[in-house]
């Protein structure tokens, strides 16, 4: 398996000046797909020129929505691996490979782990989802998927967890692999 079996999904809202050196780097390991979350600086123009499969919202339908968009194309399309990342350039693109490596392993969940959690809320939920999961950051955006998850529970979330619905429907189910990698993250400007 090639290229083909991966698409790399990346909601953006306002991109403008880091999408295209995002679809740059990721486009070498497999389809890109943008969801544009009602930009108004031209990030789906951008992206289109860049080489990334676009889907529009008009309005502001937020990250939740945008990638169930993502996974519900990604689905219909019937890759295999699913990877996600932001589009502001804040994740170290280097770690596509890695990711994608790790799948390929067999794992079902990759799950990126930042060095430092920015956010209290995120602290917090994170201690508990260390205690009951051994789970260190579980809101970190970009993780690694078998697709097969999304075909069996149908949509990446179901009530705006801000991207932790299907993650935790994984870690949940019996006979799963996941694995945490130390992603390095840029500060966003």
């Amino acid at each position: 398996m090639g290229r083909s079996d991966l698409i790399i999904l990346i909601p953006a809202k306002n991109e403008a000046k880091t999408i295209q050196r995002v679809i740059k780097y990721s486009i070498r390991f497999g389809k890109v797909l943008v969801i544009d979350d009602g930009s108004t600086d031209g990030t789906g123009k951008i992206a289109m020129k860049s080489g990334a499969k676009v889907i529009t919202n008009k309005n502001n339908l937020f990250y939740d929505v945008s990638l169930n968009k993502g996974f519900s194309y990604a689905k219909k399309k019937n890759f295999k691996f699913i990877i996600t990342i932001d589009g502001d350039g804040e994740h170290d693109l280097k770690m596509i490979p890695i990711f994608l490596k790790n799948l390929r392993k067999g794992y079902d969940l990759i799950l990126g782990k930042r060095e430092h959690l920015p956010r209290l809320s995120e602290k917090i939920i994170s201690l508990i989802y260390k205690i009951k999961f051994n789970v260190s950051d579980l809101y970190c955006g970009m993780k690694g998927y078998n697709s097969k998850w999304i075909k069996r529970f149908g949509v990446f979330d179901r009530f705006g967890s801000i991207g932790t619905d299907l993650a935790t429907r994984i870690i949940k189910s019996k006979k799963i692999s996941f694995k945490e990698i130390t992603v390095k993250i840029k500060k966003r400007r």
